[in-house]
């Protein structure tokens, strides 16, 4: 393949340390998932691709492309087969958009397949703009995996809470066990739903810059739902439901 070139000792050792030490790198080891990310506006640092396997979507990227042993492309993937390709994107290099629609703001969430699962939700139900405030890192491969692919449909920011005010954000709403019954919520659209730590959930910080709180009402004395499904209910209700 033209401008295609072979992967050498040291240029894999370069790719090794910048994994290891890049945090806001993402390895996708799945060619719908790197075809989804390019379409999506992602640019590969570098990839990775068998000397056999031919993917007609790289094209205009085979300058980034290297030719690589099965076991070169195996120290990179998240699975234990992969198609022959291994693409590198830098999940910082994509700009966050202006946010003119209702959105999601993550605050302190650890899990990655929750997280994974609120981007998958948060597509469907229209929240196109997440804020992820100190939470597990994008390239994280089960949030890949358990996001289905929406993180690269959707408008994301990963921040600090710090960097968070800064954005100065306005009409913020917070899910809570104790908060208001949400069938009362009276929130004007856009707005910001911030849901909390799977343990802890919203911080008192973060509380602080809300205008209230809301809550889901349950049977059988049952205190909590998981974040994911009780993030997955109140986007369903604003977005189909209320009115």
């Amino acid at each position: 393949m033209h401008n295609m070139k072979k992967l050498t000792k040291s240029i894999f050792k370069e790719f090794k340390k910048q994994k290891s030490k890049d945090k806001f790198l993402l390895f996708l080891d799945t060619p719908i998932l790197v075809e989804e990310a390019i379409k999506n506006g992602y640019i590969p640092s570098f990839i990775l691709i068998s000397e056999n396997a031919n993917f007609d979507f790289l094209k205009n990227y085979y300058h980034l492309c290297y030719f690589a042993s099965s076991d070169e492309l195996n120290y990179f993937s998240n699975t234990k087969t992969n198609a022959g390709l291994i693409a590198a994107f830098n999940v910082k290099t994509k700009k966050f958009k202006k946010i003119d629609s209702n959105y999601l703001v993550l605050d302190g969430l650890q899990d990655a397949g929750n997280v994974g699962t609120l981007l998958r939700t948060a597509l469907a139900c229209d929240f196109k703009s997440i804020i992820l405030v100190d939470c597990v890192h994008l390239s994280n491969p089960k949030l890949i995996r358990s996001s289905a692919g929406a993180i690269f449909k959707l408008n994301v920011l990963e921040c600090s809470f710090d960097e968070f005010t800064k954005l100065n954000l306005k009409n913020l709403i917070y899910a809570d066990m104790n908060g208001d019954d949400i069938k009362k919520s009276s929130m004007i659209e856009p707005f910001g739903l911030v849901l909390g730590n799977e343990g802890n959930g919203v911080s008192s910080r973060m509380r602080s810059l809300c205008n209230g709180s809301i809550s889901l009402s349950m049977k059988n004395n049952l205190e909590s739902l998981n974040v994911g499904v009780a993030g997955a209910i109140i986007m369903y209700y604003f977005t189909f439901l209320k009115n």
